[in-house]
């Protein structure tokens, strides 16, 4: 289950702040830490802390286990992270293409 509280997000009885949420967007746009950390205006530490406060509250593995659990219990949200994640496979799968011929 999926509610909105405010600018939080409650998942599955797991609540996600704002901040984890957006860093959550930039890790499923394909950014790394020091990139997320110089969008959001905060140290790498900081993104890095969220990372595993967001990862403990999913019970998720890593980084990639977290946006997968993030896609499968949000895909009604503004911004649909999994068309984006389809967008990104797209274009990785077009640059491979481009270096192999």
């Amino acid at each position: 289950m999926t509610a909105r509280t405010g600018d939080n997000l409650s998942l599955n009885g797991k609540t996600l702040t704002k901040r984890e949420i957006q860093i959550l967007e930039h890790i499923v746009d394909g950014d790394t830490n020091k990139e997320i950390a110089h969008k959001l205006g905060i140290s790498e530490v900081t993104v890095k802390n969220h990372v595993w406060s967001f990862m403990q509250k999913l019970d998720a593995k890593n980084r990639t286990h977290a946006v997968v659990i993030y896609c499968d219990l949000a895909p009604q949200l503004k911004r649909n992270p999994i068309s984006r994640i389809r967008t990104l496979i797209k274009g990785i799968n077009k640059e491979i293409l481009e270096a192999v011929r």
